[in-house]
């Protein structure tokens, strides 16, 4: 809990330099408060290289660098691609309203394609496209979250063919011949996106419209199209938006510091409390035939300290039983948040994995 609050203390401190046009620095939250620097890059010929370091540095295209006066490889700032930062507002807005098998499911089947299309024409589109078509469930929860990203921010066909263009899926350009009647892929998902949010059944589309487009245009495609309909119809109207596309925010207020060092803190001092010993004041009753002894009051003192000893230790036993109990549930929460992070970063890893594996081959 501390270094959390350390983190977001020094957030400001930290710059991430990214491409404009690198979606990588868009699959996750930023760092609360921190600097996002977007730069121009050179020589990028493939999505895979939008990641590379060496693209960040102003080059001619020989590709030899340009050095600036002090012979310094030369950054140039510019703002966020529009493709990259609609990638990360859906990016965020799937992270903010999916539940964590949604996260695992979404991120796993993601990491894979992206390393497919990140090798540009070193992988054939058909393998691209059999590999979409191979989990059915995981793409029917894409599209659900996408059709309703879609609606919520009134995008269209145009604003999704400029995304899947920043990671490399060029598909939806096509045209289509249904019933001796040219269909754009564009107008169709236009179409699909109304009929998904406006939570009737949509019976026609996806019984008679989609099964005839399937059979016209995409009869070597091995997908159920009605059953993939209705997967997607189910989850967009599960879907709650109310989280929208916002990054998370630096917490203020107060700092509430749970470590180690302070429940020690604390402990000792109860201890030093109940190993205090006031001792019994009976004893002061010899004095009760002098004269100031029932004037001074000195056997009601006698009863008050008692019972003053009695309720401090009772006191400090209940105190220590809440303290305790506080910093075993925040303990239990950190370990709970702990493995959440450690499956993240498991996450991450696997996704660096697989650019590794592209930027190699």
């Amino acid at each position: 809990m501390k270094n959390w609050a350390e983190i977001h203390k020094r957030a400001g401190n930290i710059k991430n330099y990214s491409l404009s046009t690198d979606y990588v620095h868009a699959l996750m939250f930023p760092i609360p408060n921190s600097q996002q620097i977007y730069c121009q890059g050179f020589n990028v010929e493939n999505v895979g290289q939008h990641h590379s370091p060496n693209s960040f540095f102003k080059a001619d295209s020989g590709e030899n660098l340009i050095l600036d006066s002090d012979g310094n490889p030369i950054f140039v700032i510019v703002d966020e691609d529009d493709s990259i930062r609609m990638l990360h507002d859906f990016t965020i807005f799937v992270m903010n309203q999916a539940d964590n098998e949604d996260k695992k499911m979404i991120i796993s089947y993601l990491s894979q394609l992206l390393s497919m299309v990140c090798v540009g024409d070193k992988v054939p589109m058909q393998e691209v496209v059999d590999f979409i078509l191979s989990d059915p469930d995981t793409l029917a929860i894409i599209i659900a979250y996408l059709a309703k990203f879609m609606d919520e921010y009134d995008l269209d066909a145009e604003d999704i063919d400029q995304l899947l263009d920043t990671i490399g899926l060029n598909i939806l350009d096509k045209n289509f011949e249904v019933l001796n009647i040219s269909v754009k892929l564009k107008d169709i998902i236009n179409y699909a996106k109304l009929q998904l949010n406006d939570e009737n059944n949509d019976v026609f589309l996806k019984n008679i419209l989609l099964p005839v487009i399937k059979l016209c245009c995409f009869k070597d495609v091995d997908v159920d199209v009605t059953s993939l309909w209705s997967k997607i119809d189910s989850k967009v109207r599960s879907i709650n938006v109310t989280k929208g596309t916002q990054n998370y925010q630096a917490k203020t207020g107060e700092i509430h510091d749970f470590s180690q060092k302070v429940y020690n803190i604390l402990m000792g001092a109860i201890n030093k409390i109940n190993n205090c010993n006031i001792g019994n004041l009976n004893g002061w009753n010899q004095f009760a035939p002098y004269e100031w002894f029932s004037r001074l009051f000195v056997n009601l003192a006698i009863k008050g300290i008692n019972a003053y000893a009695d309720n401090l230790i009772k006191v400090n036993r209940e105190h220590k039983g809440r303290i305790e109990k506080l910093f075993a549930d925040v303990a239990q929460i950190d370990n709970k948040y702990a493995s959440r992070i450690k499956e993240e970063n498991y996450m991450i890893q696997k996704i660096e994995r697989n650019l590794t594996e592209c930027a190699a081959r």
